[in-house]
């Protein structure tokens, strides 16, 4: 019985709560069509800009969307083919090998300056870091001949 008049209690509260207190959605203004919500705008927003994303990951700063292949190189053994991808709206750059080609080294590297290596996978993309692309850049792939050593580059850029 004291259980019914507790539940019958809150359930009214609740009813006249609900009347009482005003929705904050009844008197927001309305969004237009275009309208983004700021948690929306910042989610959309690259981690990075510039000389801020040399070193960072391009896809964890969101660099990697609506990134362009800038050229591409194969090595002459086979192998995958290196892509060097550039994003405007981070003002970056970094090579790329699609899922598929396990241990396949290949590098993004800076003239007179740093060079970053990585392996291929057979079960996920890979990237390098990212370099700021006012910087002279070059993505290679090291030839496959059992010793390791020689690369194939793309141009400067």
């Amino acid at each position: 019985m004291v259980r019914v008049r507790i539940t019958t209690a809150v359930t009214a509260m609740a009813a006249v709560g609900a009347l009482v207190v005003p929705s904050v959605q009844a008197h927001a203004a309305p969004r237009s069509k275009t309208e983004v919500p700021a948690q929306a705008q910042s989610l959309a927003a690259a981690g990075c800009k510039g000389s801020s994303c040399t070193g960072k990951n391009p896809h964890s700063t969101k660099c990697d969307q609506g990134a362009k292949t800038l050229d591409r190189v194969k090595s002459a053994g086979g192998g995958p083919v290196v892509q060097l991808r550039v994003s405007s709206k981070c003002s970056a750059a970094w090579a790329y090998v699609p899922k598929g080609f396990d241990g396949f080294r290949f590098k993004l590297q800076v003239h007179k300056g740093v060079t970053y290596v990585e392996s291929a996978s057979f079960t996920r993309v890979m990237y390098t870091p990212m370099v700021w692309s006012s910087y002279r850049y070059r993505a290679c792939v090291e030839h496959y001949d059992g010793v390791g050593g020689d690369w194939a580059c793309t141009k400067w850029h």
